[in-house]
Order: structure tokens, then C-alpha cells, then sequence
């Protein structure tokens, strides 16, 4: 695992806790505060994955406060997913997985540490030079039948008596 973004938020000085948001998020950016809370429900890869994803909103230098379904606030999330993606699952990783792990999308996402939401993403997101590498693998991963539920976060300027509702990240990102 290449990028951990646990360390990253250390060495920027960003603080990072679970917490049962009320809102609904799975993450929210508290951007005057420089914290980071994850939902106190998720399970390791997926604080993982939910962080990376607030850092990228961070490096992206997201704005806080958006209404939930506005074209900015989409933009702004499929944004921070694609760089998430790349950051949790280089390309290297993603094709030495493909290749010592197989084809089965849940060996693969449990293999590199991330969910098989953010797998998915990834693999839709892959430029046309990674593509025609992953596509040289001659691999078919094979995708579960599961529910999908979007990472939904929320990025305030201030601690609130209440969150701000959450962002849903919808999978067509």
C-alpha cells in the first residue's frame, strides 16, 4: 500500500476522528478547525477510503457550504473521488493485483485496501494509456451483486450543533 491517508493527514497537521455523525456523512472536512471526522460505523477500508476522499476535497481546495444537490457540489465530488482513486489505487498496485490476486472484484478491493465501491471508480475512471494496460492483462473482474450505497460527506467551515447534510457521491462518478 503505497498511499496512506492516515500518514498524509498527520503530516499536514490535519486532525482525524470517528465520531456518529448525524447528518448521514461518512466524512466531514471542518475546514476552520483542520479536522477530519469519519462515521463512527465504518469499517478500516472504508475509513481509508473515506479519507483519502476529504483529503483530496482539501488538496482540491473544495468550498464549504454548498447546497447538497447543486452542479458545483457534483463537480466537486467527482473530483475528489477521482483523485482518491488514484491516490488509494495506483495503477502499478491495480495491476499486480489484477495479475497475483486475479479477477474477483472483492479479492481485489480487500487486496488493495479499498472498498469494491472505490475499485469500481477507479476502474471507470482509468485514463485511455491505463486502460489499454489494464486491457493488455486479458483480465474480466467479476463484480458482486451488492447494494450500493454512495460515500456521502460534508465540508463546513465551522462545529455546528448540527452538520450540514451530507453530499451524496452518486456512482456515476
Amino acid at each position: 500500500m503505497s498511499y496512506d491517508p492516515f500518514v498524509d493527514a498527520v503530516q499536514r497537521g490535519i486532525l482525524v476522528g470517528t465520531s456518529p455523525i448525524r447528518s448521514g456523512a461518512d466524512g466531514w472536512w471542518i475546514t476552520n478547525e483542520g479536522v477530519v471526522l469519519l462515521a463512527a460505523h465504518l469499517d478500516e477500508r472504508q475509513r481509508r477510503v473515506t479519507l483519502a476522499h476529504m483529503l483530496a476535497h482539501v488538496d482540491l481546495d473544495h468550498e464549504a457550504g454548498l447546497p447538497v444537490h447543486s452542479g458545483e457540489a457534483r463537480s466537486q465530488e467527482i473530483a475528489a473521488s477521482r483523485l482518491a482513486t488514484r491516490r488509494t489505487i495506483p495503477l502499478p498496485e491495480l495491476i499486480s493485483a489484477l495479475t497475483n490476486v486475479g479477477d474477483d472484484a472483492e479479492l481485489l478491493a480487500k487486496h488493495l485496501d479499498v472498498t469494491v465501491s472505490s475499485l469500481a471508480k477507479r476502474m471507470r475512471n482509468l485514463s485511455a494509456w491505463e486502460w489499454n494496460e489494464v486491457r493488455a492483462l486479458d483480465r474480466r473482474i467479476r463484480w458482486p451483486h451488492l447494494e450500493r450505497r454512495p460515500l456521502r460527506c460534508a465540508i463546513s467551515a465551522d462545529v455546528a450543533a448540527e452538520p450540514p447534510r451530507a453530499t451524496p457521491l452518486l456512482l456515476a462518478s
